[in-house]
This record gives structure tokens, sequence and C-alpha cells, in this order.
């Protein structure tokens, strides 16, 4: 049989080509590739692929006589590669279509970073591809609390692991729990939905309080304009401070500059006074109707001392205080206020002082889960619990802190706060 008769069509030009030049130049001729038939019972199994190495036979006379072929089948190796490539075609035909229905599809490399993350799961989980490529996928992609998706628990965060895991070292990855994946990102997309109505919620909440209360400013301001005698202005200047409060409030959009303690305190003269009977009147008609007796023990020089710091913030902090205390108080109980008062000079006319409230009241105590709230270590927090946690944070910004101790019958709140005062002349 001729040689060229068993090459396939494709490559017998080829074949003819490199004959022809070997005879004519005797250079040898190296990795050329073609294709052969298959015959009798391999017919059916497709050609097979060949390199070829060709070189010149020559005579005494250095005549090129012949041409050697040796070669080398890398059939299987050729079938390996084309199936790479038509698989790599796919892969990149499935992953970059934009068909909605193509499945969410994500993707790592031998190092855990993440290589792929089509258009389904953007559109699933809300991140961008170019937000999560080359990111770690355990913990920074998928995560249990500061990553991009975060899983339901402790325990999907694992699962995902070991399937990666087990994808990656080449064993069984069919078990793939891709609808608990997706039902995690789905519960943490409806969260972040609700977060977003809730804060639009906020917002309008926030203004509708704004503008009854430019009302009740705008009153109080015209009754300081007419006769007043001492009682009468002594409860406006009270009301005025708790609007002061409730404005103070209503701007505290980024509660996490309080809670990382880069919040700013301001700086104003204010008495020891007007701030504990601003805080006292908030809790007074909870307490009244409660039959709660509020005993204010602290002693006069305190409670005119002149103070700089403040004073809205050191309002709000006593508050609410005073309101879980009356809230933890049985009907009929007592609540009294102790404060000490210590004083280091920094100069000839700056002091600095230590000042300590103590808020004790009857019965058996604030609920454990709450003063765990108050100290960050619940991650579940209540709206109370937000308002001590940030209350205590506010103490921290001002140099305190807060402590809470229980004895028989009663228990007790330590409030330490730092501030300022001028030397009299």
């Amino acid at each position: 049989m001729c040689m060229l008769e068993s090459v396939r069509s494709i490559s017998i030009k080829i074949l003819r080509a490199l004959i022809i030049t070997r005879r004519k130049t005797g250079k040898e001729e190296q990795n050329i590739q073609f294709e052969i038939k298959t015959h009798g019972p391999k017919r059916d199994s497709g050609p097979i692929s060949l390199i070829v190495n060709a070189c010149a036979s020559r005579d005494l006379s250095e005549n090129v006589v012949g041409v050697c072929f040796v070669a080398q089948d890398i059939t299987g190796q050729k079938t390996i590669m084309d199936k790479f490539t038509r698989i790599e075609g796919d892969y990149k035909a499935i992953v970059q279509n934009p068909n909605p229905l193509i499945p969410p599809i994500f993707g790592t490399d031998e190092f855990g970073w993440c290589s792929e993350w089509n258009q389904a799961m953007t559109e699933l989980s809300g991140w961008r591809r170019e937000d999560v490529i080359d990111k770690m996928l355990m913990g920074e992609v998928f995560g249990t609390h500061m990553a991009c998706c975060r899983l339901k628990n402790q325990e999907d965060f694992v699962n995902l692991g070991v399937v990666l895991n087990n994808a990656m070292t080449g064993r069984d990855s069919e078990k793939l729990a891709s609808h608990e994946l997706q039902q995690s990102i789905h519960i943490q997309r409806l969260s972040e939905q609700t977060a977003a109505k809730r804060l639009k919620a906020l917002a309008y909440i926030r203004r509708q309080i704004k503008n009854p209360l430019s009302g009740i400013v705008f009153s109080r301001k015209m009754m300081e304009g007419t006769e007043l005698g001492d009682e009468q202005k002594r409860l406006l200047h009270t009301s005025a401070q708790c609007q002061r409060q409730l404005n103070k409030v209503l701007d505290d959009t980024d509660l996490d500059c309080i809670i990382d303690g880069y919040m700013d305190m301001e700086m104003m003269e204010f008495t020891l006074h007007e701030v504990l009977v601003a805080s006292i009147s908030q809790v007074m008609i909870k307490s009244n109707g409660k039959g709660i007796q509020i005993v204010n023990d602290i002693e006069e020089d305190i409670m005119t001392a002149t103070l700089y710091g403040d004073s809205v913030r050191l309002q709000q902090v006593l508050a609410d205080f005073l309101v879980i205390c009356v809230n933890f108080t049985p009907n009929g109980g007592h609540l009294g206020l102790a404060a000490s008062l210590t004083k280091d000079d920094l100069g000839q006319s700056v002091q600095l002082v230590h000042l300590e409230f103590r808020i004790t009241h009857a019965g058996g105590g604030v609920a454990e889960e709450l003063l765990s709230q108050m100290f960050g270590s619940n991650a579940d927090t209540s709206e109370e619990g937000i308002s001590l946690h940030v209350s205590r944070k506010l103490v921290k910004l001002m140099n305190g802190d807060v402590q809470y101790l229980r004895e028989a019958g009663k228990s007790t709140f330590i409030i330490s706060v730092e501030l300022a005062a001028a030397n009299k002349p």
C-alpha cells in the first residue's frame, strides 16, 4: 500500500511536502504532526495522530537516496487536549452566558482564591464579579461574619468548606449543597432588603418627629416671652434640655461612630443639677405609675458645681440607665441617686473632674442577658440592649465606664466619667 493512501486527506499535503523537501535538500525536519487512517477492527476508533521527525538517507557520494521517518503516537494526548479545548469552550460559553436559565456558578483555584463568578451569582448575591475575584473564597467571599455572602450559621460554613475541599482533592463533589447555599444567600438578601426598608422607615419617622418638634420648640420660645414664675421657667428649661437631647439622638444616623469610639464630644458649661433634673423628668411618668419613689441623695455642692463637657450626652446616658432601673424595680419600690466628685489640677486654671454616679434600685436586678448586651458580648441585641450598649460607649468616650453590682434585695449601676472644671480665681 502506498504511504499516501494511509494518510488522512487533511495530512496528505503535509506529508507530500515533507518527502519532496527532504529529497531535494536533505535537511532534517522535526515535530511534524499528521494523521493516518485506521483499518480492520480499529477502523471505527478514529485516526492515529503522529509526531514525526524526518531525515534523509545518503549514499557514499552524499546524494539523497531516501527519506527516513521516526514517528511517535500522540493519539491519547491529542484526544485529551481536544476534549479539554471543547470543555474549555463549553465552560466559557456557559459561565459568560447572561441567559437567566444559567444557574449560579462560582469557582476557586487550587489555593482557594475565587476565580469565577457568573452573572447569576451577581444577581443572587448582589456582589459583582470584580468585587469577589481574587478574594479568599472561604472567609472573604463566604463566611459567617464580615464576608460578602454571609452564611446562615457556622455549620453551613463548615459544610461548604468540606465540599470545596473534596472537589479540589478530586473526591466526590456531586453532593454540593447548592440548595442550602442558595438558601443562605437568599436569606441574606432578604435581610439586607429588610434592613434597607427599615432605614427608609427610620428616615421617614425621623423627619416626622422633627416637624412637630419644631412646633414644640416654637411654642416654648413663645412662652418664654411671656410673664412666667420661677417654677414655670424651671419647667421650660427642663423641657428645652429634653428637646436638645431628642435633637441629638435624631441626628445619630451613624451608630458605628459611637460604638467604634471616634465621635466628637461637645464641650459646654453646665451644672449637674440641670442635667439630673432633665434626666429624672424622663422617667417620672413611668415611676409614678409604678409607685416608685426616687430619692436624690447627691450633695448640694456637687449638684451646683460648674462643669465642662457634653452635658446632653451625659443627660442621655443617665436617662437611659434610669429608665432601665425603673423597668426592673418592683411596684412601690425605691430608687436612689448618689454621686461623688474629685478633682485633679491640670494647671493653674483647669481641673480634671472624676465624677461617679450610683443608681441603686430595689428588686432582683437587671436580667443577665440585657447586661451581656450592654457589654457587647451578646450578638442578639434587643432595643433595650442597643440603648444600654450605646450609652456605655458614650461613657467610654468620656473616659469612663459602667459597672453593675448585685446585693441582697438591691442592685446598683456605677457610672464613672471624666469632665473638666475651672479653678475659681
